[in-house]
């Protein structure tokens, strides 16, 4: 036998689909009708082939050839009617005459049997031997009207076959128009087992003389029966004589039939214009495509998968051995080997063998672990002569548990604020839905982040007195769990305006000593100041703007000015004279230093006052003046005089001098002279003085400066221990 060729689309989705794009077969096999009584004997011809109706012809419908197939006369059928056959797939012939015959090896053969005809050669030299394939007369055929006329298959593998005339068996009643199946228990010759109505023909439009049925085939692969008819035929549908055949697309069989009808083969365009006793077609058979079932989880692709080979409901398979390919997925072609999005949004890359890689492509990360999806794709099947078939591939995906992934976030607190809580795991994801909480966190520059309510929470407090305005913004990661996702979390911190720090100062002077210096700066050790920068100026003194600036007497009785910058003068004024040397007091005042944005503060200003020796101060009181010609006899003052110290209250170790101020010539000299009462009066005795007998000061020329100069010192006094108090006279 010929190697199959291309076929039209046999697999078709519907009886419409079907009529719409008729199938044809490639080859053609016929067994020639008499057509009328002079043609029983003779040989006809077909392309210069000569035929008789023992052969058997083939028709190539791609070629449009003709050629023999089997020569009946070589294998002793000369004048012979080959009435019906069969070409059985393993190249075997099912024969049956339409009359009784002799056959070598078998002996008599009627027209209600089938003989198997085994080749060893076919075509022009057919060689081969017979066999009994079914005897009619075991089951209840007559060799007269019930002579096999038609042979074919069922899909479900029974004889099918029709008898030139009425046919009576067990169950049974049929006609000329009908088929009958016949399900064997045993074949050859001891023939068994059970007759069923396959078409009642009278259902199906066959109604007229010339619409018996002589010649049938079935396609086992979608169940069309294929016929030929005595004589013209008309059914809805299609029409033609008995050198044509006609294909009917059964609805239903048994006691109802229908069909719908198309011309399937007009013999006039292959220059056939005999009757068709039996006829067989090579047509092909579509393959079987078998649905797949495979499984992976989200995350992971499968591989080098074939869906070609059994994946839980068997191979896929063709009826004719042909080689089988991928011709599309989900009805499109596509490139083999390049992957492409499946409606799912996972990643298919099929190749023309059937080899195919899938890649989930995070389409099913939102699967929680232990749950499950699905995924699928059709892919069609071509054998490659124009049959195809599809199956679904069906993928299940498994879930994994996805860690969550953090979200960079930003926020914004303002300068000074507590601990405060910041959502970060609003933005965050966990595609399958699974907990989330905070790990970990780094600490930022300028702040402090604290982890709470069990990692649900976390808490940013600014250091006191940063802030950034969001440039640059105080940064700190922190890290989920499960996992180790980690993101940025960038805070502003919106700045707002300190009030300065006034930081209260301790100067110290005398009490002759004006003292300068500067309120802000550091007295002793810190400075005032501003953390936001700003330029300090001072806003009050002791209480009072109007005083910045002015020359104000403080309630000690000095004097102060402070200035708008700071800068003060304080001057003692006289007012801590009686301070004894060394000895110290204090004085205050305050002060407010205010930045630019009007906030302020107060400090004071403490000053410690310490005492400097004042110079004791002889009082003459009523003293007239006197006048001392240069060499003249000296001239005795007022002996009643009172000495003071200001910061003293006696004279114990000190001492006082007496000078020549103005018209001193340097041979002036200064003296004491007794009072001349011993008791009750100063006394001097050479350099000693002395008061009611007690020594009390010694007295000599002061030389430390030089004469009449000023100061120009003629007399120092020298006081004991027991010196009087300062209001004693002298």
């Amino acid at each position: 036998m010929k190697p199959k060729k291309s076929l039209a689309a046999l697999l078709v989705a519907s009886i419409l689909a079907i009529l719409a794009s008729p199938l044809h077969a490639d080859t053609v096999y016929l067994s020639p009708g008499s057509g009328s009584f002079f043609n029983i004997f003779l040989f006809s011809q077909i392309d210069g082939i000569s035929f008789s109706n023992e052969d058997i012809l083939r028709y190539d419908t791609d070629t449009d050839e003709w050629s023999m197939y089997f020569d009946g006369s070589d294998v002793g059928l000369s004048y012979s009617n080959v009435n019906a056959f069969h070409l059985q797939d393993d190249s075997s012939i099912l024969l049956s005459f339409d009359a009784p015959k002799y056959i070598a090896g078998l002996g008599a053969v009627d027209n209600s049997d089938i003989v198997r005809f085994i080749p060893s050669s076919l075509g022009t030299t057919t060689a081969g031997s017979f066999e009994w394939y079914f005897d009619g007369s075991d089951v209840g055929l007559g060799p007269l009207s019930e002579n096999i006329d038609a042979i074919g298959f069922a899909p479900d593998g029974r004889l099918v076959i029709s008898a030139s005339g009425w046919l009576s068996v067990a169950g049974v009643f049929a006609q000329d128009e009908d088929l009958v199946a016949f399900e064997a228990v045993s074949l050859g010759q001891t023939t068994q087992g059970s007759w069923t109505l396959y078409v009642d023909g009278s259902d199906v439009g066959l109604n007229t003389a010339s619409e018996d049925i002589v010649g049938s085939w079935i396609n086992v692969g979608l169940g069309d029966i294929y016929l030929t008819t005595r004589g013209s035929f008309s059914v809805n549908g299609a029409s033609g004589t008995s050198s044509d055949i006609v294909r009917c697309v059964p609805g239903s069989l048994g006691s109802t039939s229908s069909c719908v009808y198309s011309l399937f083969w007009d013999g006039s365009a292959a220059r056939w214009t005999r009757p068709i006793d039996g006829l067989s077609l090579e047509v092909n058979q579509p393959p079987l495509a078998q649905d797949d079932a495979f499984s992976t989880d989200e995350d992971t692709p499968i591989t080098g998968n074939d869906v070609l080979v059994d994946n839980g409901n068997g191979p896929d398979s063709d009826p004719d051995s042909d080689p089988l390919s991928v011709s599309q997925v989900n009805g499109s072609a596509f490139t083999s080997g390049v992957a492409f999005a499946l409606p799912s949004g996972a990643l298919l890359s099929m190749n023309s063998n059937g080899s195919f890689d899938y890649d989930p492509n995070g389409a099913f990360e939102a699967l929680a672990l232990g749950q499950q999806g699905q995924d699928s794709f059709d892919y069609t099947l071509a054998d490659g002569q124009g049959g195809t078939a599809t199956a679904t591939v069906t993928i299940t995906i498994e879930g994994v548990d996805d860690p969550p992934v953090a979200v960079d976030d930003t926020a914004s607190v303002t300068e000074d604020d507590p601990a405060t809580t910041i959502d970060i795991l609003g933005n965050d994801t966990d595609v399958d839905g699974g907990p989330i909480s905070i790990n970990s966190v780094t600490q930022p520059a300028n702040g402090t982040v604290v982890i709470t309510n069990a990692g649900a929470d976390l808490t940013y407090e600014p250091d006191p007195d940063y802030c950034n305005d969001g440039t640059p913004t105080d940064d700190f990661t922190y890290t989920l769990t499960p996992g180790s996702s980690s993101a940025t979390v960038a805070v502003t911190v919106t700045c707002e305006n300190d009030p300065p720090v006034a930081v209260d100062d301790a100067v110290s002077t005398d009490e002759d000593t004006v003292l300068n210096g500067d309120v802000t700066v550091a007295n002793p050790t810190t400075a005032d100041s501003d953390v936001d920068g700003d330029t300090l100026t001072v806003g009050e003194v002791n209480g009072n703007a109007a005083s910045v600036g002015m020359q104000i007497t403080l309630s000690s009785g000095a004097l102060l000015t402070v200035n708008g910058d700071g800068m003060f003068s304080y001057d003692p004024n006289g007012q801590f004279e009686n301070l004894a040397a060394g000895a110290m007091t204090a004085d205050s005042f305050t002060y407010q230093i205010c930045d630019a944005g009007g906030l302020c503060n107060t400090a004071t200003v403490n000053i410690t006052i310490t005492g400097v020796n004042d110079p004791p101060v002889l009082m003459l009181p009523g003293l007239d003046p006197v006048s001392y010609p240069p060499g003249g006899t000296p001239v005795l003052l007022d002996a009643s005089a009172e000495l003071t110290d200001i910061d003293s209250a006696n004279f114990n170790g000190g001492s006082f001098s007496i000078d020549i101020t103005t018209n001193c010539d340097n041979s002036d000299l200064v003296g004491i002279q007794d009072s001349g009462t011993p008791d009750t009066d100063i006394n001097v005795s050479g350099s000693n003085v002395s008061y009611n007998g007690t020594l009390i000061a010694t007295f000599v020329q002061d030389t430390s400066g030089t004469p009449c100069t000023e100061p120009a010192p003629a007399l120092l006094i020298s006081f004991t221990d027991d010196a009087a108090n300062a209001s004693d006279q002298v």
